[in-house]
């Protein structure tokens, strides 16, 4: 129980059992009652006693609060926030929070969390009526709150009511696993064991929520279809428990689920431990199970490997989804993602396909390739521009071995295009860099193009203004204008400047990686190197 409501409580049940006569209220200061008014006539009356507690009464919205006057402490839970408790079931609600605003003094929001109302947790949002204000009778409610100290009514409202907390609490729980249920095409029951839980842990802790980590572990599993089919033949029953210390175990049909008083892991607990559940006849664990059967592994001749794989840790994240990957011989590598994409995609602009260039969501769709799978068939096909190669599925046994043995390394462009220019006599001034984020490794490349040379940097100067790259035979400027481009300059010695003419680097990516030089033959770290 909360400790400055304690009084409170105890004051409550004194006047029930005195029937009211010995209780001595403070007096209630003068010119402190204010009314705030809501949608579909909600009333919150709120006077201010002399020892600093608060009488609250509430009308005009379907709530256990609603026709009695209750004695209420206020509580600063931040620098702009106020809320106001008083004794439900056992324990302090919050039940009216009155927020200031820090860049208007004097302006104030305030919000209703009537409990039990269909708008509990949403919260309703009052005005303060200063009219309503003026007519309030101080005494008149008063007298309400003592006679409902007197009959009882204030003392059954704070009392701990165990049975039916017990009840609401198996209801959220059945909830939560009808959701689980619905996704995982299931029908498990659950089941609460009280007799291990005593009224601390009840008043302390959300039972029903900490029952439902499971089940909400489990809607998120099946995602996996190889979740759904273990879930929905090995578990018909979950048993809800507290014991000395977190724990899961499947036997016979019922996952028991046990939980620890003030355990913080609670959650992420019940997810590592369905991944590490050995499955019933299976001899192996679910997040084994789920990798393989996820996963797809397809071959060609000369040992060349693609698919997807399913790694650990993003299995973990309930948002994970299969990489694509390809090797040759024991080597092998994820391809990297292109952002905002489908996982079989893939961005190679050496290749390109039939269709014309056309931008979408920051990628030109013309240099993309893929990697698709027919389970149908049971091959995977890989498309390089307007080329397709067909690979076979391996067994499940080579499969097993390649992805327990296999380190998947992330591949990619080992650098990256930074600026391309031309002169009129159609001699190229290229710059690319490390493809490390952040990465000042540059190299100058210059001539014609297929013909370009890789002329050493003597000194690099950048700033705000742009970047410098001196060389022996001269010296490439970059100056930046509005919008971030450059305009580029080239100073051989002590000659005049000669402006070049800037060429957009997603405008030619294949003109980049094909004509240009600097990249011919050179892997890019797809499938496509190795196809």
């Amino acid at each position: 129980m909360n400790r400055k409501l304690a009084p409170l409580f105890c004051l409550t049940i004194a006047a029930c059992a005195t029937g009211g006569t010995n209780i001595k209220l403070p007096k209630i200061k003068q010119n402190t009652a204010h009314v705030f008014t809501g949608p579909k006539g909600i009333e919150l009356t709120i006077v201010t006693l002399e020892d600093g507690t608060r009488l609250a009464h509430l009308s005009g919205i379907d709530s256990i609060l609603s026709g009695k006057v209750v004695r209420a402490t206020t509580k600063k839970v931040s620098s702009t926030t106020t809320v106001n408790v008083t004794q439900v079931n056992g324990k302090g609600r919050w039940f009216f929070h009155e927020k200031s605003n820090r860049y208007r003094p004097g302006a104030f929001t305030y919000n209703l969390f009537a409990p039990k109302s269909a708008r509990e947790y949403k919260g309703v949002e009052l005005y303060r009526n200063a009219a309503r204000s003026k007519t309030v009778n101080t005494n008149k409610l008063r007298e309400k709150h003592l006679k409902q100290l007197a009959d009882g009514t204030l003392a059954n409202l704070a009392k701990f009511d165990r049975p039916k907390t017990e009840k609401k609490a198996l209801a959220r729980l059945s909830k939560v696993l009808a959701s689980a249920n619905k996704t995982c095409s299931t029908s498990i029951k659950a089941s609460i064991n009280w007799k291990t839980i005593d009224d601390k842990i009840i008043l302390a802790e959300s039972v029903s929520s900490r029952c439902g980590f499971i089940a909400s572990s489990m809607r998120h599993l099946c995602k996996f279809n190889a979740a759904k089919t273990v879930f929905k033949s090995a578990i018909k029953e979950i048993r809800c428990a507290y014991g000395p210390r977190l724990g899961i175990k499947l036997e016979d049909g019922v996952l028991h689920w046990t939980l620890a008083k003030g355990s913080k892991d609670a959650a992420s607990y019940a997810t590592k431990s369905l991944f590490e559940m050995p499955i019933p006849g299976k001899g192996e664990n679910l997040m084994r199970h789920i990798l393989l059967d996820e996963s797809h592994v397809c071959a060609k001749k000369d040992a060349i490997y693609a698919g997807f794989y399913l790694d650990a840790e993003s299995m973990k994240r309930a948002t994970a989804s299969p990489v694509a990957f390809y090797g040759k011989g024991s080597k092998f590598h994820s391809v990297r993602r292109v952002r905002f994409h489908a996982e079989d995609v893939f961005f190679d602009p050496r290749f390109e396909s039939q269709q014309e260039s056309r931008f979408w969501r920051g990628v030109d769709m013309k240099h993309v390739s893929r990697i698709t799978i027919d389970k149908k068939s049971k091959k995977c096909v890989v498309t390089c521009g307007r080329r397709k190669i067909e690979l076979n599925f391996v067994d499940e046994k080579t499969k097993a071995q390649i992805l327990a043995n296999a380190p998947f390394d992330e591949a990619g462009p080992k650098r990256i295009p930074y600026s391309l220019a031309r002169d009129r006599r159609g001699t190229y001034y290229f710059v690319d860099r490390g493809a490390e984020k952040g990465s000042r490794d540059f190299r100058l490349f210059i001539g014609k193009a297929g013909r370009m040379r890789l002329k050493p940097i003597k000194k690099v100067a950048s700033d705000s203004k742009g970047h410098i790259f001196s060389t022996k035979y001269g010296t490439l400027k970059l100056e930046t204008t509005r919008g971030a481009s450059y305009m580029t300059f080239w100073i051989r010695h002590k000659k005049k400047a000669r402006k070049l003419t800037n060429v957009p680097i997603q405008r030619n990516w294949g003109f980049i990686y094909r004509k240009l030089g600097p990249y011919k033959g050179k892997p890019y770290g797809t499938p496509c190197d190795v196809l």
